[in-house]
């Protein structure tokens, strides 16, 4: 008789072991395509990763040459609006050369006599600045003397040009 132990398998043990085998096989199988599926999932993550990456970085690049573009902008507006007070400042400081008072100037421009005095101060700096003689009325703008009165003459109209000049220009020596 045979020895159970060492003899010949019996089907049932032989089919156990294949059973298990199997198992063992399919286990396997199955850890192989957990790694492929675990590793293209990590190669995702990375992939999407990077992406943001770029695309956060042409973001922020995209962001700074607006910002850049932005500050052109704002400086080329200052600088055209000062360009643009400095000539209404200008136009407050000729209409005042006429001996118009600051509260005629305010109505006739209807702004307020606070902004009539800053556009004066700012014509007063600019000329100081430049070295310049006070602004000149346009031309063909009726001439004024020191006392404010319309001087609308002609060169050889019938007025004593002298005694104008003395008025507009005092000399300290009464006439």
């Amino acid at each position: 008789m045979p020895n159970p132990r060492r003899g010949a398998k019996s089907p049932e043990v032989s089919e156990r072991l294949e059973r298990s085998r199997d198992r063992l096989r399919q286990r396997r199988v199955r850890e192989r395509q957990r790694e492929k599926e675990i590793k293209a999932a990590v190669a995702e993550h990375i992939a999407a990763w990077q992406a943001i990456n770029a695309i956060i970085t042409r973001r922020d690049f995209e962001i700074e040459q607006l910002r850049n573009r932005i500050a052109e902008l704002e400086a080329a507006a200052t600088e055209q609006v000062e360009v643009q007070r400095d000539r209404q400042a200008s136009a407050v400081a000729a209409i005042k050369h006429h001996g118009d008072p600051d509260g005629d100037i305010a109505d006739l421009l209807e702004i307020t006599p606070r902004q009539v005095r800053q556009l004066l101060a700012a014509a007063r700096s600019k000329a100081d600045i430049v070295g310049g003689s006070p602004p000149r009325a346009p031309a063909g703008a009726p001439k004024t003397t020191q006392s404010g009165k319309n001087r609308n003459t002609a060169p050889g109209d019938a007025v004593n040009e002298e005694s104008e000049a003395q008025i507009e220009a005092p000399s300290g020596n009464p006439t």
